[in-house]
């Protein structure tokens, strides 16, 4: 809810015609589970009773999705807001193009003991194949990446950038990195790999932390971002 929820407000002041693109998978999903400390269960596991595996200590929370998803739907139907749903890139405009599912070179880049289920009982690990991220080609200047909260990893959204869009050089990087309760480690290892593609801009909001701004602080792209930051690309 925290990644769309302000998009309820304002569709209705959208013009008509308007997109909102979504995976299809964003409507499906009916229930998400997450293990304690991380730990791996296999979707077996899932086939006895949640509150079973709660007392158990094997999970930590399960919670039915939010309806406000269906809300989103009907309320851009209502205003005449075209719903998009594809699991594929779409060019928006020239040098401007959605990421679509985004592949993953690197799975320990995804959170740890998520699942994601159509039942209470029929669960599979949570690999953010919804998530979607924007890629533009600036000229002579490079790619910017902007994120959503960076589930799928920011490393494995650069790369599919530069893959998808066929640029190496990246100029900007903004949104939410989903670093905050990784560890120091971890997280000096996102900020090597930035430092060795040298952004111009590097900004990281919403789930980024404090620990990867204390880090990345040290690389002369880093910007602390606030609501009301503007950026001129």
């Amino acid at each position: 809810m925290d990644h769309y929820g302000a998009l309820i407000p304002i569709i209705s002041d959208l013009k008509e015609g308007s997109e909102i693109y979504l995976s299809p998978i964003c409507l499906t999903k009916g229930y998400y589970a997450r293990t304690q400390s991380g730990d791996d269960l296999t979707p077996e596991d899932f086939g006895s009773s949640l509150r079973k595996l709660k007392r158990e200590g094997k999970v930590k929370y399960f919670r039915r999705t939010s309806l406000n998803r269906k809300i989103l739907f009907n309320r851009a139907i209502e205003s005449g807001v075209r719903i998009c749903e594809t699991s594929k890139p779409e060019k928006l405009y020239n040098g401007i193009i959605t990421s679509g599912e985004i592949e993953i070179f690197d799975k320990s880049e995804l959170p740890r003991g998520l699942y994601l289920g159509t039942s209470k009982t029929e669960y599979e690990k949570h690999t953010y194949r919804e998530e979607i991220a924007l890629y533009i080609n600036i000229k002579d200047k490079g790619l910017v990446v902007i994120t959503g909260c960076s589930h799928t990893g920011i490393i494995n959204i650069i790369k599919y950038g530069q893959k998808l869009m066929g640029i190496d050089k990246i100029y900007a990087l903004i949104g939410g990195f989903h670093k905050e309760w990784e560890s120091s480690i971890d997280i000096e290892k996102v900020v090597s790999f930035l430092e060795d593609l040298n952004p111009e801009i590097t900004c990281g909001m919403h789930c980024t932390g404090f620990e990867f701004n204390r880090i990345m602080h040290r690389h002369p792209s880093h910007i602390m971002g606030v609501i009301g930051t503007e950026f001129y690309l």
